[in-house]
């Protein structure tokens, strides 16, 4: 084939030529005629137009390859979830529990908690945006003097149930549509009790009643979080900052900035 365009270039050249003569006349082709010298040089000439051909032929599969990995790259930018944490969105309220609820022992308890708010804030509102198996991880650290390393936890979702409603995996995973706002527990907080716990499903798995588990205990008053969040197509690290003020006060939010992913 390529033998074929070299051996019929030449007479396509010279067509070429008698159409524009018969279109434009004789004269205005004769002034462009040297604009076409190059190109029947190589025509003319099979290893040349061999050479020519070749270089082509690579320059179009390299740019049309670079071309499709760039229609991909922005398709998936586009496609991809932007998960932020929303204005405001780190910080502390009170809840007390009213009917009704799975865990009866719970009514009428008060606490206070720390949450954290994440927000898909995609820039193009489509399906494809949906933020899909949301999966995100805290490690906190004591920092009143020299920094500690506690312990490191699954986060809970504030609207994905309570373990016995569904599998352990479906509670810590959540789809976020464009738009939409979901709220993750980190830590609690007993007003009438000195220290404060980091709060997960597993809070409320070990003793029913009493949200007060154990190896969650955060002795001291400032601490930091390394807060991991992953999904499909998304990475993002954020480190919030928060102090408990104590015994009769409430946990105090400082605050909550990305970091590097």
């Amino acid at each position: 084939m390529k033998w074929l365009l070299l051996g019929t270039l030449p007479l396509i050249l010279h067509g070429l030529r008698w159409i524009f003569e018969a279109a434009i006349g004789h004269a205005t082709v004769t002034t462009i005629e040297h604009r076409f010298h190059l190109l029947e040089r190589v025509a003319s000439n099979p290893l040349l137009s061999s050479v020519v051909l070749t270089c082509g032929v690579f320059i179009w599969a390299v740019g049309d390859s670079k071309f499709r990995e760039w229609r991909a790259e922005d398709k998936a930018r586009v496609e991809s979830p932007n998960i932020l944490v929303s204005k405001n969105g780190f910080r502390a309220g009170i809840t007390r529990f009213t009917e009704p609820h799975p865990d009866p022992k719970m009514i009428g308890v008060e606490l206070d908690w720390l949450r954290v708010y994440l927000t898909n804030d995609a820039k193009h509102l489509a399906e494809t945006n949906e933020a899909r198996s949301v999966f995100a991880k805290a490690t906190f650290f004591n920092v009143d003097g020299q920094t500690k390393r506690l312990h490191a936890m699954d986060c809970r979702w504030i609207d994905g149930g309570y373990p016995g409603e569904k599998p352990r995996d479906e509670l810590l995973l959540k789809n976020i549509h464009p738009g939409q706002e979901a709220g993750l527990d980190l830590v609690i907080k007993y007003r009438s009790e000195d220290d404060c716990y980091a709060m997960n499903n597993y809070n409320w798995e070990v003793a029913r009643g009493d949200l007060k588990y154990e190896p969650h205990r955060l002795i001291g008053q400032d601490f930091v979080m390394e807060l991991a969040v992953r999904a499909e197509g998304f990475v993002g690290n954020w480190e919030p900052k928060f102090r408990n003020e104590g015994r009769g006060r409430t946990l105090r939010p400082i605050y909550c900035r990305r970091v590097s992913s």
